[in-house]
């Protein structure tokens, strides 16, 4: 267990970032049959501002 709770943070964020591209390519190359591209605001400012908020819900708020 994580005592550091903006230890906690960047972990789940840094954590939320990969499984976002991991999901994101299983779901583009086996269920929609197309080739994975990554793109910057779709792959990477979207799910870093969804963690970071979620995260600070999660493990910053008092």
């Amino acid at each position: 267990m994580i005592k550091n709770k903006y230890a906690a943070y960047g972990l789940f964020v840094i954590l939320f970032l990969v499984f976002w591209n991991i999901l994101d390519g299983l779901y583009t190359s086996l269920i929609t049959g197309n080739s994975y591209a990554f793109g910057a605001g779709r792959d990477l400012i979207t799910p870093l501002a969804l963690a970071a908020v979620s995260g600070y819900l999660l493990f910053l708020r008092k």
